[in-house]
């Protein structure tokens, strides 16, 4: 047994502290990471492991890899062409239009040659998806109290910066 040690109040401690980082969430997304958990792992999670899990129900577009991301652009770009950028976007999750727009545009996408050009082109996107996806799901993983406590502090600080 896992928690053996834990008297009522650790595990009141512990029931606070979920229900405080999963608050954000939709019941039933974390009743269906719950039952994914349960058929797939060995162990109890963490808030930290499950977290993520719950999120893909919520917001599925948030962990998808780096490669997945530029598959999809590529499928974009022979799909909708470089007149058609508006129902592109549509359908690429924020970090993908923040990489694209990052890395020269949708314009640049698609007017670059298949070759080294493209694969140059591909190693930046890469690398530039990984650190706006890492933001993002940063983001994603915090709950709404804290995200807001953090734009609270960083507002104030931005407030005494632009006052110097």
């Amino acid at each position: 047994m896992f928690f053996k040690d834990f008297d009522a109040g650790n595990i009141e401690v512990q029931v606070n502290l979920w229900q405080r980082s999963l608050a954000d969430c939709e019941y039933r997304d974390v009743v269906n990471a719950f039952e994914i958990w349960l058929n797939t792992e060995k162990y109890p999670p963490t808030l930290a492991e499950f977290k993520p899990v719950v999120i893909r129900f919520k917001n599925p577009g948030a962990f998808i890899s780096p490669e997945r991301a530029w598959e999809t652009v590529t499928i974009a770009v022979r799909k909708y062409g470089s007149y058609n950028s508006e129902r592109a976007f549509e359908t690429f999750s924020e970090p993908i239009k923040r990489t694209i727009r990052n890395i020269g545009g949708w314009q640049k996408i698609c007017q670059t040659e298949l070759g080294r050009e493209w694969d140059f082109l591909r190693k930046n996107f890469v690398e530039a998806y990984n650190d706006f996806g890492q933001d993002q799901r940063e983001q994603e993983l915090l709950p709404v109290s804290v995200l807001h406590r953090l734009q609270e502090v960083t507002g104030q600080k931005q407030e005494r910066l632009e006052s110097k």
